[in-house]
């Protein structure tokens, strides 16, 4: 991925971060904002335990330690030394998730697993019942703490765009007898709507209202002439707010050429 130039950024803790922003990326900093909101808490709270296990025991660690260590700091190292082109949150880095929860398992002693076991199976069972609650866009997920200041305003959420599929459902719902239906992007809408579509509003009848159906990526928003009539959202476990990845506007007509 060092030789993808790639294109664009993404939305991170408030700034568009990518290779078209070179002076705010950085594999580092790109990473550690993303790990921070997106890692269970207790697996951070392990992960740091871990680490400083590891090294206060480094000279009587045994091979197994030092080579889950290795296999955890190798590719961090190799990508800050490359500096590859990461966007869409943690989605190229996830094999480091197995490998943080080896570095927590191998250095913490079983003994207390072993004593921990019901309330760690609890966790896991709120961590499922919490991936649930956003079904189908479990990619959107934020941890414990975070979810309550990360949302689609300073975070990217929907980056595979599917739920554009619902909004497009919900349009067809809320549209009236006259209205069309704009989509953006066109492509991933189109195919939702077969009839009364229009790829842009320039392909609009003249005089036609109709209504927008656009994800909430990078933090987009209608048009002002626009006004939103429904979205789609989910909302997590203690979180003030839903998270909102798609909205449906109504906007006006479409003015008249000549």
């Amino acid at each position: 991925m060092a030789q993808f130039p790639g294109s664009g950024c993404t939305l991170t803790a408030g700034q568009c971060i990518g290779r078209t922003n070179q002076a705010a990326y950085s594999v580092p900093s790109y990473l550690g904002l993303w790990y921070a909101v997106q890692l269970p808490v207790l697996l951070q709270i392990g992960l740091l335990l871990g680490i400083v296990l590891y090294i206060r025991s480094f000279r009587k660690a045994n091979p197994l330690k030092h080579l889950v260590a290795a296999s955890f700091i190798w590719p961090i190292t190799i990508m800050i030394i490359l500096k590859p082109t990461l966007y869409d949150g943690i989605r190229h880095t996830l094999f480091l998730i197995p490998l943080m929860v080896s570095v927590v398992f191998v250095n913490i002693s079983e003994h207390f697993w072993l004593r921990c076991r019901l309330w760690l199976a609890a966790y896991g069972v709120f961590l499922l019942i919490d991936a649930v609650t956003l079904q189908p866009y479990e990619y959107v997920w934020f941890n414990e703490w975070a979810r309550f200041f990360s949302n689609e305003t300073n975070y990217e959420t929907d980056y595979w765009a599917y739920s554009l599929r619902e909004a497009a459902t919900l349009a067809k719902a809320l549209r009236g007898s006259n209205e069309w239906i704009v989509g953006y992007p066109s492509d991933l809408v189109e195919s939702f709507v077969p009839e009364r579509y229009a790829t842009d509003i320039t392909s609009l009848p003249q005089g036609s209202p109709y209504l927008l159906v656009e994800y909430t990526r990078r933090n987009e928003r209608p048009p002002p002439e626009c006004k939103i009539i429904g979205r789609v959202a989910r909302r997590q476990f203690f979180a003030p707010h839903p998270l909102n990845l798609a909205f449906v506007s109504r906007c006006g007509f479409v003015a008249l050429t000549g």
